[in-house]
């Protein structure tokens, strides 16, 4: 099985999509569908492929105004942060596959793919303290985790709740006020 992996350099977000088959025209699928999430790149680095080094996936390319950068030859550590992601990927992909034998839990491979991006895009950077889902989407969503504890609107609706109580519980009625008197307050 191979994974197209792709990633935001900014935030960190990633996209993993498994394929069978490595061809442009797969891939140039899973691009599109990623692009009209999030729009086009400025630019996009991969590997020298015959799928990203085609002329078929360099007019998609220009089509949509995003440079295309290739690492060279046999030196794949220069597309540092895919290629590490790649092994992140099939490291706990193939974890997983160990935890639901030893457990008895049957999954597909798309449902232990999904699992681990939603950890992994929930999971703090240790450079920027935020999630790639923070700083992509500019909240967090919601996980298992935000499950077990109250969200923050929440607790905020609340603490407003009882600050209103408090508030009308000293409150003074103010009696004769008419449109025409004259208020003075000091």
């Amino acid at each position: 099985m191979n994974f197209l992996v792709l990633v935001d350099s900014h935030s960190k977000w990633i996209e993993v999509f498994a394929m069978k088959s490595t061809t442009t025209m797969r891939t140039l699928e899973h691009l599109r569908r990623t692009f009209s999430a999030y729009g086009f790149p400025e630019e996009l680095v991969s590997d020298n492929g015959p799928q990203f080094s085609s002329q078929e996936f360099a007019d998609f390319m220009k089509a949509h105004g995003t440079q295309h950068i290739t690492t060279p030859l046999y030196h794949p550590s220069s597309n540092g942060a895919a290629e590490r992601l790649v092994r992140t990927t099939k490291n706990t992909l193939l974890k997983q596959v160990l935890e639901d034998k030893l457990s008895g839990q049957i999954r597909s491979l798309q449902e232990r793919l999904d699992a681990y991006l939603m950890a992994y895009r929930n999971t703090p950077s240790t450079v920027t303290g935020k999630t790639p889902a923070e700083l992509l989407l500019k909240r967090s969503p919601r996980t298992k985790l935000s499950l077990l504890k109250p969200s923050f609107l929440e607790d905020m609706r609340k603490n407003q709740d009882k600050q209103v109580r408090r508030e009308n519980k000293c409150a003074r009625k103010i009696l004769g006020l008419v449109k025409s008197n004259p208020l003075f307050f000091q």
